[in-house]
């Protein structure tokens, strides 16, 4: 099921559901109807072109970044969590079938950071990775133990989205007598992953990493760039993810 989701999910996001849209419009121009065509296929190159702006992707992201700010204060909290999110297969440079990615990486950082700093546990969590025969949690504890030093740290490697992070950390975390936690992960995606922990009963002390902040305001800001449909994408993702859960409840 998992699988066929994350098939959907790609779906609708960009830019697969733009080519998606000019494939329905060559077809319709195929069948004759023209006017349908043109305008399936001109909205679809529009939205596209808009997307990859940094203009555009600069506005969704201050969207989902919405309210989210710095840490201040880590007092009370008993525990640190960090959210996995992807990996790189394979890894020969280490040696290995796997490893994490850069922005598993960056959560990471900011955790072992954290931790040196409270001198709390670390709890990682993530479980199977895509289709891949790879588990998130046991690489990243190596990278928290072996790379920064991190001495205690508890895996979680049973979820494998955000609801299931926070379902299955609160598991782990009630049996310690855990219920305040520093929750780390990009700051994007925390409002989606507060809320899901709050949900399991967790209180939340945010720790948000790698904030995305918007250019310049320029002409060059209109035209389409790579890494702005990149941030686009994962502005949208949220978004989706954040009305998916609502409806879920």
């Amino acid at each position: 099921m998992i699988y066929v989701l994350g098939f959907i999910k790609q779906l609708i996001l960009p830019p697969a559901l733009f080519m998606v849209g000019l494939v329905v419009a060559g077809v319709l121009l195929w069948r004759g109807r023209l006017r349908a065509a043109h305008w399936l296929g001109g909205a679809s190159l529009a939205a596209l072109w808009l997307l990859s702006t940094p203009l555009v992707s600069d506005g969704l992201m201050g969207l989902v970044q919405w309210g989210v700010a710095p840490l201040e204060d880590p007092k009370g909290a008993g525990a640190i969590v960090v959210l996995s999110a992807g990996a790189n297969v394979p890894a020969p440079e280490y040696g290995a079938a796997a490893s994490v990615d850069a922005q598993t990486l960056e959560r990471l950082r900011y955790g072992a950071r954290l931790a040196r700093e409270t001198h709390l546990p670390v709890l990682v969590s993530g479980g199977k990775w895509s289709l891949e025969e790879v588990t998130m949690a046991p690489m990243m504890a190596e990278v928290l133990t072996r790379d920064f030093g991190v001495e205690e740290v508890w895996h979680e490697d049973r979820s494998r989205a955000t609801r299931g992070n926070a379902a299955f950390s609160a598991e782990m975390l009630k049996a310690r007598g855990v219920d305040r936690v520093l929750l780390v992960t990009h700051a994007w995606h925390m409002k989606r992953a507060q809320a899901a922990f709050e949900r399991e009963g967790i209180e939340v002390i945010p720790a948000p990493t790698a904030f995305e902040r918007p250019g310049h305001f320029g002409l060059g800001s209109l035209f389409p760039q790579a890494k702005a449909l990149h941030r686009s994408y994962y502005a949208a993702h949220e978004l989706v993810g954040r009305v998916w859960y609502a409806l879920l409840g």
